[in-house]
This record gives C-alpha cells, structure tokens and sequence, in this order.
C-alpha cells in the first residue's frame, strides 16, 4: 500500500487501509490507501488543498453497484454520505440538493413538496453527486435536463457555480445543483406512493470483509452447501429426539411398574404384620 504525508490537522481523522468491503453494497474489496469523511463543504476545501497534488482522489457515495478489486484503491477515497446532505426547496418549483444526498429522498421530498416530475429519482440507488458523474435516469427520467445550476470543487477546493451544462463540467466534482421542475401531476405522485407500498426491503447480507472479488461466483455455491450440511443435521437432531423420547417412554414404563412392585410388597407387608398380630394374641384370648 502507498503512503502519502496528509496534514498534521486531518491526520487523525484519515483512517489509513480502510476495508472497501464496509462501504460497498457487495460486502467486497481491498483497503484504500487513505479514507477520509469531511465535516462540511469548508472543511473537504482545506483538505483538497493540503493533500498533494499527486495522490489520486476517489469519491464515494452510498456505495451502491460499486465493486472495488481485491488490490483496493490507490490515493485518496472522499466520502460524501451523510455530510453533503442538505435538500431545500428554492422559490416554487426548484430544489437545492448536495452531493451526498440520497436519489431517493428528493424523488420522496419532491413528491411531498407536489413538484415534479422527480419521480424518478426514487429508482436510483445512489447519491445525487453520482447521478450527475453519470447521467443516472430511471423509468424513463434522467438527472441533467432537470438541472439548472451546479456548483463544483477541484482538486486546490477552489469552489464555482455553473450552468447547467454536463459537457463543461467534466473533471469537476459536484457539490451541490439546482432542479427545476413543473408543478407535480398526480399521477406522479401516486406512482411514488404506490412504488414505497411495494418496495422490498434488500436482504442484510453477512459482513465479509475480506472476500476476494473472484469468490463472488462460489458464494451461492457455498450458501447452498451449508444449507444442505444444516438441513442434515437437522434430520439427524429430529431422529436424536424421537430416539430419545422412546428411551424415556421405556424408561418412565420402567419406574411405573417398578412403583407397582413396591406398592404390592407393602401390602403384602401389611397383611403379614396383621396375621401375625392375630397369631400373637390368640393364646392370650384363651
């Protein structure tokens, strides 16, 4: 792994051979060499200018669809989830969104807010600053004809606003942009309301966090021999108890008749000491 001098100020705050595997939506991937969380759009300024101009920066979102080698990733990783994450409406039919916040947040505020049509943003899982890197679109919808202002950072965190315009922005990082949209048909709104009904929740999958990339292809191999070894034993514990339960049957049939014995033998007792009682006394009586 490369390292690189980071400043004194930020130095306990990067974690160094970060695991991707904790921040992916596949569970896999090798360290970074350098993870860093901003506390806010000054303090990723002042940490884009004091990193060196020749470590490389990757920005991550939600991680979602996002597959790292088992090598994992060289420089520097950003990441945007849960900082940038600031929505606000602007006039009556525009929104101002950063990069960190969740497609499918505005597509759910702007149906609360009756604007549209956003709808589509509820089927895209990632990050608003992802959707711009990559045009991102759902049922039909895409992220850049609702744009009208995006603001940038570079690599020296100098900040600037542009027009809606993607083909100027190439190689700048988006930090924050403005949606324009029409007032929100109904029908809209009831398609987002009808797809949270329905959506299904996405299994919590098990924390590997150093699966190689190339067992991706064994892991339901693997699942399914384990559920047969468990469904084994399972037959096998099931055959234990009904085994057991007859040695119990046995047994308590055992400790029954054994409690008839001594019952009998008591009264057997009983009516030997009463003869001999009688015995005893006959020759006092006469």
């Amino acid at each position: 792994m490369s390292r690189f001098a980071i400043a004194p100020e930020f130095e306990e705050r990067v974690r160094r051979d970060e695991p991707m595997s904790r921040h992916t939506s596949w569970r896999v991937g090798g360290p970074a060499d350098a993870w860093f969380t901003p506390r806010d759009v000054e303090d990723l300024s002042a940490f884009l200018r004091a990193l060196p101009a020749d470590v490389p920066v990757t920005w991550v979102g939600l991680g979602s669809n996002l597959l790292v080698r088992d090598g994992g990733i060289r420089g520097a990783v950003i990441s945007v989830h849960g900082v940038l994450n600031a929505l606000e409406r602007v006039g009556t039919d525009s929104v101002r969104a950063e990069a960190g916040v969740p497609c499918a947040r505005l597509g759910r505020q702007c149906a609360k807010w009756l604007i549209g049509p956003a709808d589509f943003f509820a089927g895209i899982p990632g990050t608003i600053g992802g959707a711009l890197a990559m045009n991102a679109g759902a049922w039909g919808g895409e992220t850049w004809p609702c744009v009208v202002e995006a603001e940038t950072i570079d690599r020296r965190g100098s900040r600037r606003r542009h027009a809606a315009r993607r083909d100027d922005l190439r190689g700048h990082v988006h930090l924050r942009h403005v949606h324009a949209h029409e007032p929100e048909l109904p029908r809209s709104r009831a398609l987002l309301l009808r797809r949270e009904a329905l959506e299904i929740k996405p299994r919590s999958h098990r924390r590997e966090a150093h699966l190689p990339a190339r067992r991706l292809p064994e892991r339901e191999r693997l699942h399914r021999r384990r559920l047969a070894r468990d469904r084994h034993r399972v037959v096998r514990a099931q055959r234990k108890i009904a085994a057991h339960d007859d040695r119990v049957v046995v047994a308590e049939n055992a400790v029954a008749h054994r409690h008839l014995q001594v019952r009998r033998l008591r009264l057997d007792l009983h009516k030997f000491r009463r003869l001999l009682l009688h015995r005893l006394r006959e020759p006092f009586a006469e």
